[in-house]
């Protein structure tokens, strides 16, 4: 059983941004500045080491930051991977820096939570020609929500203690608690509780 560890204290978000966008213009200045040095002189082993850091930070290491900023709403959570194990997960609201190598991770994402059925993903749509060629781009939530929802299971027909059928239908409200449990210990948890409440049915 997977145990939930929430992400204590969190670096915030807009601080990272603002710097790692100010290191990555101060690294594109150093990278042209010792370029420019190595060709007015003989490049020394100062302008060789400069440009190499210089083009590491702004063209590789400062662009992965940026994949570690998380905007998160009200009752809203996000389950964190790295390399495949639980890191932890996310249940503040606001602007923030993780790992930049986490993924999040919601087995959930297209699946309807008033129904548990799995519905297909939203699709957006860019015209990208006059002759009306599309480019379609796949929008995929992996954000857990806290909030409470509600279960409207289709109408079944059953037999009530004397045999008699009957059709009946359930509506149930729910939330995630858990998200660890909710995320790890079952493979679709929308699915687990319609299929558990057509069980208690029956």
């Amino acid at each position: 059983m997977t145990e939930e560890r929430i992400i204590q204290n969190p670096k915030n978000g807009l601080v990272v941004l603002i710097v790692n966008t100010l290191a990555i213009l101060i690294a594109i200045g150093v990278f042209v500045a010792s370029i420019v040095m190595g060709r007015a002189t003989y490049p020394g082993l100062l302008s060789i080491g400069l440009t190499v850091v210089s083009a590491l930070y702004a063209f590789i290491i400062g662009p992965i930051m940026y994949v570690g900023l998380k905007v998160l709403t009200k009752n809203e959570a996000l389950v964190l991977t790295l390399f495949g194990k639980y890191y932890g997960t996310l249940k503040q609201d606001g602007f923030f820096f993780v790992n930049p190598f986490c993924s999040a991770f919601n087995p959930t994402a297209g699946t309807n939570p008033s129904t548990g059925a799995t519905r297909e993903k939203k699709k957006e749509q860019i015209v990208v020609s006059p002759q009306g060629m599309n480019v379609e781009f796949k929008l995929s939530k992996k954000k857990i929500s806290l909030k409470a929802m509600t279960l409207n299971n289709d109408k079944q027909k059953i037999n009530d203690s004397l045999g008699n059928p009957i059709i009946i239908g359930v509506v149930v409200i729910w939330k995630v608690v858990d998200t660890a449990k909710a995320v790890f210990n079952v493979d679709n948890y929308i699915e687990y509780i319609s299929i558990q409440t057509d069980a208690s049915l029956r």
